[in-house]
C-alpha cells in the first residue's frame, strides 16, 4: 500500500454502492449470471441512465418503458425537524428529507432516486438513497 493512498472518498463509495444495488436488481430480474443471462444484463445495462434532476422531465418520466431511470438531486435543508428542502438547481422545487437522521439546517443533500422500470408512474420510485455532502450548518435568528 502506497503512503499516499488514502483510499476513496465517502462518495465514491456511495456511488459503488448504488451500482452494487443495481447488479444485484439485475441478476434478480434475468436470473442466475449463467453465460446467456450474462448478455442480457449487457444490453439492460444500455437502459440505466442517470440524470440530473434539472435535465429530468416528466415525458421521460412518463416513457420509461423499462428504462431504469435514476434521478441524482442536490438539494437543501431549509427545517430539519420537517424535513422541509428546496433543490439547489431551482429553489421552488421542493424536497423532503424527513425521516433522515443528523441532518440540520444548510446541510447540502445528494439524493438518488431509483424509479421502477416495470410501469411509467412518475411516482413510483423503488429506492432512494440519501447523503450528505456538506454538513454547513445555517443558525436562525431571533
Amino acid at each position: 500500500m502506497h503512503k499516499h493512498s488514502k483510499g476513496f472518498s465517502e462518495e465514491t463509495k456511495f456511488m459503488f454502492f448504488i451500482f452494487s444495488i443495481i447488479i444485484i436488481m439485475l441478476t434478480i430480474m434475468f436470473g442466475s449470471m449463467n453465460k446467456t443471462n450474462y448478455y442480457k444484463i449487457a444490453d439492460a445495462h444500455a437502459s440505466i441512465e442517470i440524470v440530473n434532476s434539472c435535465d429530468l422531465t416528466l415525458e421521460e418520466l412518463q416513457n420509461r418503458n423499462g428504462k431504469l431511470i435514476i434521478e441524482k438531486v442536490i438539494g437543501e435543508v431549509d427545517n430539519f425537524i420537517t424535513g422541509a428542502g428546496h433543490v439547489v438547481d431551482n429553489p421552488n422545487y421542493y424536497i423532503s428529507y424527513a425521516g433522515m437522521e443528523g441532518i440540520s439546517n444548510g446541510n447540502i443533500i445528494c439524493s438518488y432516486m431509483i424509479y421502477n422500470p416495470d410501469n411509467n408512474f412518475e411516482d413510483d420510485i423503488i429506492y432512494r438513497f440519501d447523503y450528505i455532502i456538506d454538513a454547513r450548518t445555517v443558525e436562525f435568528e431571533d
